[in-house]
């Protein structure tokens, strides 16, 4: 997935990859090679953390809501199996700007043999009848912070929407938990929406 959205973006890239080459230079002709290392080192890593706080910011700024999320993204949904219905299609559709959704469906280990697969495609189904199109996989919910961490890795999303049921469900207190791990490890915004099964 390509991060650069525009020429401004592609152009301000350049820029800082022309700039961190020309201060690596300079300290290597200055001093030696391990000045060199330590300055490339610490200027990737201070632009890495400044871009993580200016989104951070700007996120912030627009108040954390959805209409002020970036266009184009695909949201990430992370939600029980059995909360996978129209209830939830709906609430994502109702996210503005959402077209494409990347799905983790948190299944209990029978049920990864039994319905997982069934139940993945029924929500595909479901957000294509509000155009938004879905990938979807099914983890057990031991992996369900892996699988996380694996889909942030692998791309940018607009935010998590994590669906979780109500308090009083025996099944809260462990994605409540989730929730709040999620939060911690990313900097993409996280929304946590509570549903009735069945």
């Amino acid at each position: 997935m390509n991060p650069l959205r525009s020429e401004q973006d592609a152009f301000r890239f350049l820029i800082l990859v022309i700039g961190v080459a020309l201060a690596t230079a300079a300290a290597g002709v200055l001093g030696d090679g391990q000045t060199a290392l330590a300055t490339l080192v610490a200027l990737v890593a201070g632009l890495a953390v400044g871009m993580r706080l200016a989104r951070r910011q700007q996120f912030a700024a627009a108040g954390g809501t959805s209409s002020e999320r970036p266009p184009g993204l695909p949201l990430l949904l992370v939600a029980p199996t059995e909360l996978a219905g129209a209830a939830l299609a709906r609430e994502v559709a109702a996210e503005e700007g959402t077209r494409s959704v990347r799905a983790v469906l948190l299944a209990a280990d029978d049920e990864l043999r039994d319905s997982a697969s069934r139940r993945a495609a029924e929500l595909r189904a479901l957000l294509g009848e509000h155009g938004i199109m879905a990938q979807v996989i099914s983890v057990a919910r031991a992996d369900a912070q892996t699988a996380v961490a694996a889909e942030l890795r692998d791309g940018v999303v607009s935010h998590v929407f994590i669906a979780t049921h109500r308090r009083d469900h025996p099944a809260f207190s462990e994605e409540e938990r989730l929730v709040h791990a999620i939060d911690a490890s990313s900097a993409t915004p996280v929304v946590a929406v509570a549903f009735s099964s069945g």
